[in-house]
């Protein structure tokens, strides 16, 4: 059965010592379980750090110690949680995944392989959505954390749309408008809190194509497989029950080199700015899209009010534009 949340299972993989005699499950060594809900809480706030430490360093991203030796081989499929899979990259290269849920919760990953061949596994959500335990919630404009991931583009991100399986509460040039201006959000700043421009990283929109995302998927599982150097956005009607989305990003050392998205057309979706009269469980293309993208561009999740919080919620449309803290990390990225 596909767990969607996998929360004391992210946790415990965190919590490990690599040196675990524990029998291997699932190719990673050692997992207990943790059944103190204030333990854990305590746990995630530890693992997490302040605020003041985020934005102190200016990153807040996961450090070689929180990782968790795999025991794998480059090219083996790594079951990152119930039903979240990764192909282990090759020597040298890494992948973050995010699956992102209808219920507002998402699950982060970022697994790579050293020059020696060794697999690593980082969690650095810990598999939580923004729920008070560890990110600030303070208004859009004036939350100036953020965290970053271990990658950043040094070229135009070229990308392309798959128009194939589009669900019908969308058209087909409504998504692309709406898949362009989420990746524009990045890369031209547009935030409400008057912050200029001052990114340099750069996308364009290079047509259709026939090209699937790197991303497979079943009604259990959904695994981001191996880069194939084109970045596509498109639909699947496959994705586990509950899923809005899948995003894989695979870099070459600290080199973004591939991105690919996937939404799920089994839900409704609006693709406008506003957010339709009337509406009751359909999701805003826009904003998930600006979150998906911020991942690509090498954002972390942040504070509750920003576009990159872990979290979302049907008929809303306000994380399409970007919070301090969102500008801030993509400054220091671009």
């Amino acid at each position: 059965m596909f767990l969607k949340h996998s929360v004391l299972f992210a946790l415990s993989l965190s919590l490990v010592a690599c040196e675990a005699e524990d029998p291997t499950i699932d190719g990673i060594d050692g997992i207990d379980e943790i059944d103190d809900v204030d333990e854990l809480d305590e746990l995630d706030e530890v693992a997490q750090g302040s605020d003041e430490e985020i934005e102190a360093d200016g990153h807040g991203g996961p450090e070689e110690d929180d990782a968790l030796v795999v025991d794998v081989a480059p090219g083996d499929p790594v079951e990152i949680a119930d039903g979240i899979i990764a192909i282990a990259p090759r020597p040298g290269e890494g992948v973050v995944m995010e699956v992102l849920y209808d219920d507002g919760m998402t699950y982060l990953a970022d697994l790579e392989t050293d020059a020696a061949g060794i697999v690593r596994l980082r969690l650095p959500d810990l598999g939580f959505a923004d729920d008070g335990l560890s990110h600030a919630c303070a208004s859009k404009c004036s939350d100036s954390s953020y965290k970053l991931l271990g990658h950043r583009w040094n070229k135009r991100v070229n990308w392309y749309y798959r128009d194939g399986g589009r669900p019908s509460s969308v058209g087909k040039s409504g998504a692309i408008s709406a898949l362009k201006y989420a990746a524009s959000t990045s890369t031209g700043s547009r935030n409400s809190c008057g912050m200029t421009d001052q990114v340099s990283a750069t996308h364009t929109y290079k047509g259709t194509t026939g090209t699937a995302p790197n991303i497979s998927a079943t009604s259990n599982s959904v695994t981001c497989t191996t880069p194939d150097g084109k970045n596509v956005v498109g639909w699947a009607g496959d994705l586990p029950s509950g899923t809005l989305g899948v995003a894989c990003t695979w870099r070459s050392g600290s080199t973004a080199v591939e991105t690919d998205q996937e939404y799920n057309n089994k839900k409704k979706w609006f693709a406008g700015n506003s957010v339709p009269s009337g509406c009751s469980d359909r999701t805003s293309l826009r904003a998930v899209a600006a979150h998906e993208w911020g991942h690509s561009f090498g954002l972390d999740h942040s504070g509750c009010k920003q576009t990159m919080a872990p979290s979302t919620k049907p008929c809303t449309s306000g994380s399409r534009i970007l919070g301090k803290g969102d500008v801030k990390g993509l400054r220091a990225l671009y």
